[in-house]
């Protein structure tokens, strides 16, 4: 028995399609989540495990994203290039790691 995708699961986003064809952001789907849990990378696909925090620092896992590994790589570098490009970026991220720093060094 065979079931049809849904129209969510036939969308595919590629940068090949033209842009008029690219789903808008309110037919796109938003979820929240407080942390990655796990990073599985495969040699065809890699998986994001993705988690909510429910209190008392514990994580919940609310949603697996499966994609190729090439994009998962591509994504990553583009992620890595953006906060070299970046310095408000870049300096954000520096200023979130200190405060990471200071509370790590402030529980010992």
């Amino acid at each position: 028995m065979t079931t049809k995708p849904s129209k969510n699961q036939s969308r595919k986003l590629t940068s090949k399609l033209p842009a008029n064809q690219l789903p808008q952001p309110d037919d796109l789907q938003t979820i929240y989540a407080d942390g990655i849990l796990n990073i599985g990378l495969g040699p065809n696909v890699s998986r994001l495990t993705f988690g909510i925090e429910n209190g008392d620092r514990k994580f919940k896992p609310s949603m697996v994203l499966v994609l190729p590994t090439n994009r998962m790589l591509e994504a990553i570098s583009a992620i890595h290039g953006g906060l070299l490009n970046d310095p408000k970026a870049r300096q954000g991220l520096i200023e979130g790691l200190d405060a990471m720093k200071a509370m790590l060094l402030k529980k010992q």
